[in-house]
């Protein structure tokens, strides 16, 4: 497959493979020399005819699955990036510049004939990528005996596959079946192989039941199962021996288990003799623990809120005007922070209908429980800027999903606050201070889509915080609420270089005090998304609600300085006038993926009506 991409103006003018590393190695070595043969040979038939500039083994590595989907199904993905023009208008470019650390300018083995500048037009684009294609075809037309027979060779490797770990194995229990569910069909869309145990079976001490499902490795995509079921370590790189850490070109770990808070067990030594059937759908069994057996319902309805999919449930039932509560005990073997609904018959009727659908925990309750907190339906308000952003454009998409209703709010409105004053939380995406409070140039753009927050927008949420409202600022964002909100807490690892601490996208254990609303629904040990997040010391009046271990946070991915976060806190309430500013020092809603921690942003809002 030929991915072609554009990049920034000043660079080289077009790049291909070999890629940099690290490469995932889950990536056959076959594959990888073909990778390599292939964008080399690409770049010297473009550079032989007169195209300048063209540069290979640059900037972009073949580490994570989610860019290079091929590698794991017999295919070589070619990612070419062109320089870019202004949209559709030229640029003029009179001096090139260095792109981490490699200069344009210069001649060296990978860039042999370097672009000396000039206008670059979207002529010079087409040209170029046509160019690459053509060449790319011309490649695999003269080398198709080589190309079939290499490919053989991987899907061979692949059924043979014969070493630890040789399956997952994914239990029935699980919190939340649902998800697990949802990952499985992740795997299954890709082409992975998933079995079920017809009788029950002992594995290295451990007894299963009928049912357990399993993911052999020795499959056509094994190799792409196990970079998605797997915790993956990122190597230590640096820009010269001893010196500051390399960038990725991406984040640095990507297993779905511990993003999406899914139980998988690795087997590191063979399965033999099972009998096994194969699964043609994503699979109901993983509802099936002893846990989820439907029991009749009664006056209301308790559930589970173990699992993401109660929390639609739940907003269904408060739009449709039920009564909810949230239990302050456990009870009947459900967590603290089940849910109790009350509401006619007939609604109920359908809540369990979705709970079975959804696979949530729930059982038939009496309506008085004691210790019950009262919920009513959130008004929430999204904070959009007019500086893009993909965080914010994340959270719509999970709230979309999840059914949770809510209304977007630009600089303007914020800075008129009308709207704020109807509203019981306000949501700040991540995004650095500074892009909050300035937001785009005052001198490039009009006035209606300039100038960010500024001093009047942090004024009006300071009073809608007062008056009793809660602000939930994610990841970056929390450094612009303890900046403008005056708040008892530093950001402990905000000023640290990247030699002393850099966290680009790794995969942290946090501890959550099992019994805040926030908590509601979690294991005490949660894994989540760091990605150059803050991390919090407190003033006694804030209230630490997670923190990171006294020692090594790392799960998956890669880590300098983890000393700067041990026994720091990494989710923070911090009461303001009669409201309150929850920072969430990550991102629970990582890309709409990190399913494990989406019930910290659920309930941060929910906490907001909590009576």
């Amino acid at each position: 497959m030929l991915d072609q991409h554009q990049q920034s103006s000043e660079g080289p003018r077009f790049v291909l493979p070999p890629f940099i590393d690290p490469y995932d190695v889950n990536v056959d070595p076959i594959l990888r020399g073909m990778v390599n043969w292939l964008g080399m040979s690409i770049a010297s038939e473009m550079s032989g005819r007169g195209f300048k500039g063209v540069a290979t083994n640059l900037t972009y590595d073949a580490f994570s699955p989610s860019r290079a989907y091929q590698h794991y199904h017999g295919g070589v993905r070619i990612l070419s990036e062109a320089a870019s023009a202004r949209m559709a208008s030229p640029v003029r470019i009179e001096q090139l510049r260095e792109v981490r650390g490699f200069d344009p300018r210069v001649a060296t083995w990978n860039h042999p004939q370097p672009w000396t500048g000039g206008e670059w037009r979207l002529r010079d684009i087409v040209d170029y990528d046509k160019a690459c294609a053509w060449a790319c075809l011309r490649h695999a037309s003269r080398y198709r005996d080589s190309w079939v027979s290499n490919f053989y060779r991987i899907h061979k490797n692949a059924v043979e596959y014969n070493e630890a770990p040789y399956a997952f194995i994914i239990p029935l229990e699980q919190d939340d079946p649902g998800t697990a569910a949802e990952m499985l069909e992740v795997l299954m869309l890709g082409g992975v192989e998933v079995k079920r145990a017809k009788e029950a079976f002992t594995h290295e001490g451990v007894t299963y039941p009928k049912g357990t499902l399993l993911i052999p490795l020795n499959q056509p995509y094994g190799r792409y199962a196990k970079t998605l079921l797997e915790a993956q370590p990122y190597p230590d790189l640096r820009v010269y021996p001893g010196g500051p850490p390399r960038r990725p070109y991406d984040i640095t770990a990507h297993s779905l288990p511990l993003q999406m808070g899914v139980r998988v067990i690795a087997a590191n030594t063979p399965l033999h003799m099972l009998d096994v059937e194969e699964v043609e759908q994503a699979p109901r069994a993983i509802a099936e623990s002893s846990r989820l057996q439907l029991k009749p319902i009664s006056d209301a309805l308790l559930v589970d809120p173990r699992s993401n999919h109660s929390y639609r449930i739940i907003y269904q039932a408060l739009q449709a005007g039920a009564r909810v509560e949230r239990t302050l005990v456990g009870t009947d073997g459900f967590p603290v922070g089940s849910f109790v609904v009350q509401a006619q018959f007939s609604l109920l009727e359908q809540l369990t209908e979705d709970c079975a659908q959804y696979a949530v925990g729930y059982q038939g309750s009496d309506p008085q429980l004691p210790t019950c907190r009262l919920l009513r339906l959130p008004r929430v308000g999204l904070y959009r800027s007019f500086v893009p952003n993909a965080d914010e454009g994340w959270t719509r998409f999970v709230f979309d999903g999840y059914g949770i209703p809510y209304v977007t709010l630009g600089d303007a409105e914020i800075r008129q606050g009308d709207t704020l004053k109807e509203l019981d939380c306000l949501i700040l995406p991540s995004a650095r201070a500074q892009v909050i409070a300035n937001g785009l140039p005052r001198d490039l753009y009009p006035p209606e889509f300039s100038g960010g927050l500024g001093d009047l927008g942090a004024e009006r949420i300071r009073q809608f915080v007062e008056r009793g409202g809660t602000l939930i600022a994610l990841d970056a964002a929390c450094d612009w609420a303890i900046q403008n909100l005056w708040l008892p807490v530093r950001n402990v690892v905000s000023n640290l270089p990247p030699e002393k601490f850099y966290v680009p996208g790794s995969f942290l254990r946090v501890l959550f005090q099992p019994d805040h609303p926030i908590s509601y629904g979690l294991s005490r040990e949660v894994t989540v998304v760091f990605l150059h997040s803050p991390a919090f010391d407190l003033e006694e009046c804030a209230i630490n609600v997670a923190s990171y271990p006294l020692q090594n946070p790392l799960v998956a991915g890669w880590i300098l300085g983890a000393e700067h976060l041990q026994g720091k806190s990494a989710l923070v309430e911090v009461p303001l006038g009669r409201g309150r500013v929850t920072l969430i020092g990550f991102r629970p809603q990582f890309r709409g993926q990190a399913r494990g921690t989406y019930k910290i942003l659920f309930n941060a809002i929910l906490q907001s009506v909590l009576l």
